[in-house]
């Protein structure tokens, strides 16, 4: 085995454009602030939370309705319904979506629940009744669900899911 001889060139010679050297830009200083200045500048400007639009109802019940199959097929934790559903309905979701883990074990690789269609009716002024069909990979579901406007929010009171 032998080794061939390295040959080594030289440097190419510099050309182009020759580079600038850095120099920061100056430093700015804040404006100073008069005394007199008006009462809405001496305020807290800490960011203050924006007053909530009302939500669509057709919307916010989109969400909801595959929220509640993806919890039911195990690919969601139930948790994430927690400040939407009442309390004593999502304890008996929170339960039956256990028990379907439980029993079937959760997907290992889950597709995303979607709404294949969705009524909407008003019976009373800010309450809703809502029916739903949702395709949750494996098979359609049939989802009704009662929601009451409390506090410029939705809460689902009610849900049943076939």
């Amino acid at each position: 085995m032998s080794a061939e001889p390295i040959t080594v060139l030289p440097a190419p010679e510099p050309g182009g454009t020759p580079i600038t050297p850095y120099r920061p830009a100056p430093l700015m200083r804040p404006r100073p602030v008069p005394v007199e200045a008006s009462p809405r500048d001496r305020e807290d400007t800490r960011p203050r939370p924006r007053a909530a639009r009302p939500v669509d109802p057709d919307t916010w019940a989109r969400a909801v309705v595959i929220a509640l199959a993806e919890v039911l097929m195990g690919a969601r934790p139930a948790q994430q319904l927690n400040r939407w559903l009442e309390p004593d309905l999502y304890a008996r979701v929170a339960r039956r979506a256990g028990l379907a883990v439980r029993l079937g074990g959760r997907p290992t690789n889950p597709a995303r629940a979607h709404v294949i269609g969705l009524r909407l009716s008003e019976p009373v002024p800010d309450e809703h009744e809502v029916s739903a069909a949702v395709h949750d990979g494996e098979r359609v579901r049939a989802v009704a669900l009662r929601m009451r406007r409390v506090g410029g929010r939705w809460h689902v009171v009610d849900a049943e899911v076939g």
